[in-house]
């Protein structure tokens, strides 16, 4: 297992905002293919936001593991169905709306394959037809909010994407700090890069994940009339 970093954008998501909507409906972030093929089933994501908690700082306000990838248009899926053994467990029709984003849900499945060999088959179809937005997904019940007052980590600064983390090490001194003086807010330096030896030898179990296809439907045009 692995794990990553990735910032939400405070003009975009505040904190509070992020994580009530993400216990109604659950997250979903968009992800390149070649990030995406160096994930894996069950990798955890830390999020973290300049100045989530009124300080200028980063702090970490949230995790949650990789456990389905949504926004895959229907061709891409039925591609991916093809290819792999999957189970369908959904048959979707649900819209839920994010920010000024509608995502309707289609088809979704069991698949047992590994997150490399999905990216690459979608890589190949993304050069045949549209495969959608990809992103990385969970369900409400799986976002880990962060124990207040939120960390903070004074040399991590924006940047768009994902990039390795050690939430594991991170958390173990976030713990220790806490357990001295558990209203102090915990104060964090250095890049926290993980070792280039963890998450690499992880052994999937069957059917580790879920794809699920959408439509993504940009609601800004709309919001705009209605402000008229």
């Amino acid at each position: 297992m692995t794990e990553w970093l990735r910032f939400i954008d405070k003009s975009d998501y505040h904190v509070s905002k992020f994580l009530k909507e993400a216990n109604e409906v659950g997250v979903a972030l968009t992800v390149s293919l070649e990030t995406l093929r160096n994930m894996e089933w069950n990798d955890r994501i830390a999020l973290m936001q300049v100045g989530g908690a009124k300080i200028k700082s980063t702090v970490m306000f949230a995790e949650f593991p990789l456990d389905r990838i949504t926004g895959l248009s229907a061709e891409a899926v039925k591609g991916l169905t093809g290819k792999f053994p999957c189970v369908i467990y959904d048959l979707g029709g649900e819209k839920i709306i994010r920010l000024h984003t509608a995502l309707n849900t289609g088809f979704a499945y069991d698949i047992d394959a590994s997150m490399k060999d999905l990216a690459e088959v979608l890589m190949d179809m993304e050069v045949l037809f549209e495969i959608g937005v990809p992103m990385i997904a969970c369900m409400p019940d799986q976002i880990e909010a962060v124990e207040r007052p939120l960390p903070m980590f004074r040399d991590l600064t924006y940047r768009t994407g994902y990039r390795p983390f050690d939430l594991a090490g991170a958390t173990e001194r976030i713990s220790k700090q806490r357990s001295l003086n558990r209203k102090r807010r915990p104060h964090l330096g250095g890049q926290w890069e993980p070792d280039a030896s963890e998450g690499q030898d992880t052994r999937l179990e069957k059917f580790a994940g879920d794809i699920e296809s959408a439509i993504i439907i940009d609601l800004t045009p709309y919001l705009e009339l209605d402000t008229l």
